[in-house]
């Protein structure tokens, strides 16, 4: 077979692929705050309501990163809704670990986590669950709203993501 040529798997895993991404997703930074008050950050598009009484999310991220190991000792959580317009230095801040993301931007830590002033809006969460699939890359963190809060007019539209291929980020 000619290097060129795609098998049918390569092709059919191309074309589900850019279907998959065709997903929209919200843009979020996730925190969190430890005990003895370090924050850890990361920035996330796998988040979902998925209850309305009481009002929950899910959250999906990958075992082993630090975020998660400080987020199974804490169980709190508080999302930061990125806006349509102006996020980039937020996601330029948390778009790898970072210890000092915090140190580039304006906000303020709560129980839950940050508060990022830059935000569109902020979710506070207590983790009610966290399920470890036996297949997939990622876990599920379920999480029960406690507070929230709009920081941009209620007219400020959401950052909305869309992926060339489901099969990364």
């Amino acid at each position: 077979m000619a290097a060129d040529v795609k098998t049918l798997e390569e092709t059919q895993q191309e074309t589900l692929g850019q279907a998959l991404g065709k997903l929209p997703s919200g843009v979020f930074i996730v925190t969190t705050v430890g005990a003895t008050g370090e924050t850890l950050g990361m920035l996330a598009s796998f988040v979902q309501q998925i209850s309305f009484k009481p009002p929950m999310i899910c959250l999906a991220t990958q075992p082993g990163r630090a975020f998660y190991e400080l987020l199974q000792q804490t169980g709190v959580l508080t999302l930061n809704i990125l806006p349509a317009e102006g996020a980039t230095s937020l996601m330029k801040a948390f778009s790898s670990p970072n210890p000092d993301a915090f140190d580039q931007i304006a906000h303020k830590k709560t129980a839950f986590g940050v508060d990022l002033d830059d935000a569109l809006a902020v979710l506070h969460a207590q983790v009610t669950q966290i399920i470890e699939p036996t297949t997939g890359d990622h876990h599920l963190v379920l999480a029960a709203l406690k507070a929230g809060r709009l920081l941009q007019p209620i007219e400020a539209k959401p950052m909305v993501h869309l992926r060339k291929s489901g099969f990364n980020y």
